[in-house]
């Protein structure tokens, strides 16, 4: 019959709509969150484009930019001059090596790099466990010493904690650091791990540290 059929009132969709939208947040509110595992691959896939960021920014800008890294964060610095310093470590046993270096680089500071698309600082979560190598030594590591020195050892960790300076550097030619940094779960019921890895050429690949599928690179 021609003329029988009736569209629906500005009443009868608004209900719809309504209806339509209760819906959805139910399914919202009844969905399981993220696993701890996704979320903590979420985390470091930011950390690896950050990293492979401060690689591409120390090309693009001809500067040194460093990264130090403890538990309670990452520290983003660039070095405040263009100028390389020499290092003269000289002759001698380790520790005076490493001392000689260390005084080199008095001539020139390490300040936050501050960009307006990056922070100058990342606290990591105090649910995740950090363990950071770098050229193939723990970071604790590079503070061990022998006790045969004539420094003690509180004389040489003064050094290094009279100015902080990066573990890890981004170099213009697009070089960094060897690194690896581990996060991981603290809790053993949803325990997972991520390995971000940095490697010479600049490159940045992120790998499951549970299983022996091909890393992401970045």
């Amino acid at each position: 019959m021609r003329g029988a059929f009736r569209g629906f009132t500005l009443l009868e969709i608004l209900i719809v709509i309504v209806i339509m939208g209760m819906a959805a947040s139910v399914v919202v509110m009844t969905s399981p969150a993220s696993s701890p595992e996704a979320q903590l691959h979420d985390q470091c896939s930011r950390y690896a484009r950050l990293f492979s960021f401060l690689s591409e920014q120390a090309m693009v800008e001809g500067v040194l930019i460093g990264l130090y890294i403890d538990d309670e964060g990452m520290r983003i610095l660039r070095r405040e001059r263009a100028d390389e310093a020499d290092i003269n470590t000289g002759d001698g046993d380790f520790v005076s090596q490493l001392i000689a270096a260390y005084d080199s680089y008095d001539s020139f500071e390490w300040v936050e790099y501050r960009l307006p698309s990056i922070d100058s600082s990342y606290p990591i979560s105090e649910e995740l466990s950090l363990e950071l190598s770098v050229g193939g030594l723990s970071i604790q590591a590079s503070k061990s010493f022998t006790d045969d020195t004539a420094l003690t050892r509180a004389d040489i960790e003064h050094r290094f904690d009279t100015k902080i300076r990066p573990q890890i550097y981004f170099y213009p030619t697009m070089e960094i650091t060897p690194f690896e940094l581990k996060l991981s779960t603290k809790s053993s019921r949803d325990y997972s791990e991520y390995i971000i890895k940095g490697l010479e050429n600049g490159r940045i690949a992120l790998k499951n540290g549970e299983n022996d599928k091909e890393p992401e690179y970045f």
